[in-house]
């Protein structure tokens, strides 16, 4: 039986506002292209079509996350809270999407809790 319900993770409304302004001002997007050459090892020189482009949503931009978890009467509510906080704990230790070794998708979760009450990481 599913006992982890992983919601959507909407962006904040301060960090909306701030990626609003950002394109009123500059007429920037919510999120930025980034343009790069991938280089051959052996030579040392670009690839030839080497020029790649990503979309990835600026450093700092904040979201909401939600994860509900189903315990039922005979469950070890224990027992699940260790492992989503190994589980949460792994994924600021790695990256969400590609790119994780340039840096891309580096996550930090803050202000979680647990059944209202404060879940330290």
């Amino acid at each position: 039986m599913t006992r982890l319900l992983f919601r959507d993770a909407m962006i904040t409304s301060e960090s909306e506002a701030q990626l609003r302004d950002v394109q009123e001002e500059k007429g920037l997007n919510f999120s930025e292209v980034k343009s790069e050459n991938w280089i051959d090892r052996r030579t040392g020189k670009a690839g030839k079509g080497g020029l790649r482009t990503q979309e990835r949503v600026p450093e700092g931009t904040t979201f909401k996350f939600e994860l509900s978890v189903r315990i039922f009467e005979s469950d070890d509510k224990e027992h699940f809270k260790k492992k989503i906080l190994e589980g949460l704990q792994l994924m600021q230790q790695d990256y969400l999407g590609s790119s994780g070794s340039r840096g891309y998708g580096k996550i930090k979760f803050l202000d979680l809790t647990f059944d209202g009450q404060p879940f330290p990481l």
